[in-house]
């Protein structure tokens, strides 16, 4: 990259990754009224698609001090509400000694509670729908493994079936993620990678769904899917009826290439692929759980970075300055891969 392009796309990057730190989105319309309730602009974009039909149901976690804001909110957008329980986040690991069961959470990590517990960070389960019907699909299926006492309490298999055709997920990604989703295994992401054409679609990039910047909220069978970019188009043609400009920043976001190690732990990179397995940047943003960021001051070291095999490479200038060696012994199995888009 030529000095010019760098400090174009350096000033870019600054400007976005406070953006997606804040979770703050540049509307006015009559969807403000969802960032006020909530408190941030996440899963905004599913929101807008429950209003619009796109969707038939989604859920969200809301804050116990905003759960009543939240849900007049909604309600004034002519949705139905169910509550389900309020989750409580583990503060680290040292908690689930003891529990029964423990092997069996991943992503979420919680404490279930009927009423809302003294902890400050507890957060209201609820789902969303235009008709009671479709609300009490994704309710009766959508749960989530929870400690409840001193055990985890997991769902059927067959509930992931049905929570998912509840929240109009595509068929082909229902199944693909019933075959993949085994997090001691198999890696999804990579899965879904080497099930993909050679042109992976952006609206399919479901990557930054933890931001307020998405199209795709599930994970796709291929980043090609056919049917996951018709529902995308979709979404996007509605949000950028209503806040234009809300949709090109999701376009920026999305256009973006992306490092993945595993399924919670992948990087935004600010820069230009040079190769599948090679690319330059001036920046770096984490997509996931604060708490499984292991890779950023690895890769904030360098502005140029190689995957060879499970090693990937950091280097400033034409100097290797580190070396993050993936690991299969924790978790699911690292598969460091970098996914560069196509419009």
């Amino acid at each position: 990259m030529v000095q010019e392009q760098v400090m174009v796309i350096r000033s870019e990057a600054t400007t976005m990754v406070s953006m997606l730190s804040s979770r703050a989105v540049p509307i006015g319309g009559r969807f403000e009224a969802f960032v006020e309730a909530k408190g941030n602009a996440i899963q905004l974009p599913n929101f807008m698609a429950v209003v619009a039909g796109i969707k038939p149901a989604m859920d969200d976690w809301v804050q116990h001090d905003r759960v009543e804001q939240y849900v007049a909110m909604a309600q004034e957008f002519g949705l139905q509400v169910r509550e389900d329980v309020y989750f409580v986040p583990l503060e680290g690991d040292k908690e689930l000694q003891g529990v029964i069961g423990r092997h069996l959470l991943n992503t979420t990590k919680a404490r279930g509670f009927e009423r809302p517990p003294s902890a400050s960070t507890s957060q209201l389960h609820v789902f969303m729908s235009k008709d009671d019907k479709h609300v009490m699909k994704a309710y009766e299926s959508g749960w989530y493994p929870l400690i409840i006492g001193d055990r985890v309490m997991n769902l059927p298999l067959s509930d992931h079936r049905a929570f998912g055709r509840a929240l109009g997920y595509p068929d082909c990604c229902i199944e693909f993620f019933l075959k993949h989703n085994d997090w001691e295994t198999q890696n999804t992401y990579y899965a879904s990678y080497a099930n993909s054409p050679k042109r992976l679609l952006s609206i399919c990039n479901c990557l930054p769904k933890h931001t307020p910047f998405f199209y795709t909220y599930h994970m796709p069978c291929s980043f090609g899917c056919e049917a996951t970019a018709r529902y995308g188009t979709e979404l996007r043609s509605f949000i950028a009826s209503e806040e234009s400009d809300y949709a090109r920043l999701i376009d920026k976001v999305v256009n973006l290439p992306v490092l993945i190690f595993t399924e919670d732990c992948a990087y935004l990179i600010f820069g230009e692929m040079l190769n599948r397995n090679e690319c330059k940047y001036v920046g770096v943003f984490f997509l996931g759980n604060p708490g499984k960021n292991r890779y950023s001051k690895h890769l904030q070291q360098g502005n140029h970075l190689r995957i060879d095999e499970n090693v990937v490479l950091v280097y400033s200038g034409a100097r290797c300055v580190d070396v993050i060696e993936t690991r299969a012994d924790k978790s699911a199995p690292e598969i460091p891969f970098l996914l560069s888009w196509e419009g």
